[in-house]
């Protein structure tokens, strides 16, 4: 059993490491070349997602399960590999005490949300199996809390909202209604 466990958390590691950047990017560059308009709605909500995922890792740092040792989960990176991370919480790029939302929950449920917005096809509801494997995988290596993957849905929930009332506005104003900095946000 304890090949098994090895073999799904090594896979876990490697679907967190390797899908979240290389998949968020294909499916925008993706819409980019096809779906122009929905490429300039999806970079939107994910820089309002993104900032405000942001504004609560400053104001609620959250340390990933992983990095709570009484909690008795298993960093599965250090375990069985590959690691994101380097060994020290401190040392590196990535802020490890910024569990709280999850954006790597936030973002996969947007891809999804634009494939399914932009494609006919009935396959496209497969898309949905990307948050659900994305969920999965943040919980099982311990990464996040289930709660940090509900929080970055309701922000992208909030997201897509403002997005949508700021398209309605700008449609509804004559000429160019905005400085050319929102025409670049949208």
């Amino acid at each position: 059993m304890g090949a098994v466990l090895g073999a799904t958390a090594r896979l876990a590691n490697l679907y967190y490491v390797g899908v979240h950047f290389p998949g968020t990017i294909a499916a925008m560059v993706w819409l980019w070349v096809r779906h122009r308009p929905d490429y300039l709605r999806m970079r939107t909500e994910m820089a309002v997602l993104t900032g405000a995922a942001l504004f609560v890792h400053v104001i609620f740092p959250l340390a990933p399960p992983r990095l709570v040792s009484g909690f008795g989960m298993v960093d599965t990176m250090i375990s069985t590999g590959p690691s994101a991370y380097p060994d020290s919480s401190t040392a590196g790029v990535a802020n490890q005490f910024a569990a709280m939302p999850s954006l790597h929950v936030g973002w996969a449920l947007l891809v999804a949300i634009a494939v399914i917005r932009v494609t006919s096809s009935r396959w496209r509801w497969l898309a949905l199996a990307h948050p659900a494997l994305t969920v999965s995988v943040v919980v099982i290596t311990a990464n996040h809390y289930w709660l940090d993957g509900i929080v970055a849905a309701i922000l992208l929930m909030g997201a897509i909202h403002l997005v949508s009332l700021r398209a309605k506005y700008a449609a509804g104003l004559p000429g160019q209604p905005l400085p050319s900095f929102s025409r670049v946000l949208l």
